[in-house]
């Protein structure tokens, strides 16, 4: 976090230069909950010299991946108001829990119910960085635009699989197996350039409502899930949307400081393809479908000079 409050500080040092003295200035700091998943499901058309007889056009999916997000996360900001209207800002957050979520692998082969299924603890390490501005074109309302990047890294231990997952004959659940240790590391990494309209209004001299939402038609996913026990990994490129909303109160006292209470949601959808290899040596590419869906609620103070 030392860095990346240097870092900060430069950028807002620079974003100053030649703004008027009226300007002001603001930094931030917080503590947040982050809870969701970040999900990816294979299916559809497999190719490649290492498909052999199994390539093809398969149903969408034949393999689905949920991570959970549960962690709690730090953030510090900062940016600068000028010109009257306009707002330029800069956030930073980053994990300090690794969370208690889990992993849910289901395997598709003849229906819709998973053959074959597993649950892993998974434990993630996360940041995320947002740059933004937005100009006041009426009296409460505003427009901008800005780039948010959001970087989970996973690893994923301690397996429980039932294989297969169903006896249709007996009607019942079959017994599973336990695999101790690390299986799986997965990372993937959200691009998300974005659209804005928001609105903002006071309740009093000091309490004022913020809300906004955001949109981005260009959302890049690249993720990468290394199966570390068989040697095999896939690297997917995605592309497609995301839908970003938020609300945020926030109360002014005397002088500079200010603390605000802060919701926000994002959705993102993306498709595109998945290339796995064996041995560094490319064998076959799938089509992949990547989503999130995450809620973040934070606590914020913050001083204005």
């Amino acid at each position: 976090m030392r860095n990346i409050f240097f870092i900060l500080v430069i950028v807002i040092t620079v974003a100053s230069v030649g703004i008027s003295e009226g300007a002001e200035r603001y930094v931030t700091t917080g503590i947040g909950k982050l809870q969701g998943d970040t999900t990816y499901r294979i299916g559809g058309r497999i190719y490649g010299p290492g498909s052999g007889i199994g390539a093809g056009d398969y149903p969408f999916p034949i393999s689905e991946l949920e991570f959970d997000i549960n962690i709690y996360m730090l953030s510090l900001g900062g940016g600068v108001k000028f010109a009257n209207d306009w707002d330029f800002s800069l956030t930073f957050k980053k994990s300090f829990t690794s969370g208690d979520g889990n992993l849910k692998d289901s395997d598709y082969m003849n229906s819709s119910i998973p053959d074959i299924y597993s649950e892993s603890d998974a434990q993630l390490d996360a940041w995320s960085a947002d740059i933004n501005l937005n100009y006041r074109f009426l009296e409460g309302l505003y427009a901008g635009i800005g780039y948010l990047y959001q970087n989970f890294d996973y690893d994923v231990r301690d397996f429980r699989q039932w294989y297969p997952l169903w006896d249709y004959a007996a009607g019942e659940s079959i017994g599973g197996i336990y695999g101790p240790g690390l299986g799986i590391t997965y990372d993937v990494r959200y691009h998300i350039p974005y659209l804005e309209i928001g609105a903002k209004g006071h309740i009093s001299d000091e309490i004022s409502i913020d809300t906004n939402l955001r949109y981005s038609p260009m959302v890049v996913a690249k993720d990468r899930d290394n199966h570390v026990a068989r040697a095999i990994y896939s690297a997917g490129d995605c592309k497609g949307h995301a839908l970003l909303w938020t609300l945020k109160g926030r109360y002014d006292f005397p002088k500079n400081w200010f603390m605000s209470l802060e919701f926000d949601y994002t959705r993102i959808n993306t498709s595109g393809d998945s290339k796995n290899y064996i041995n560094e040596e490319w064998q076959w590419t799938i089509d992949q479908e990547t989503e999130s869906s995450q809620m973040y609620f934070t606590f914020m103070a913050g001083y204005r000079f």
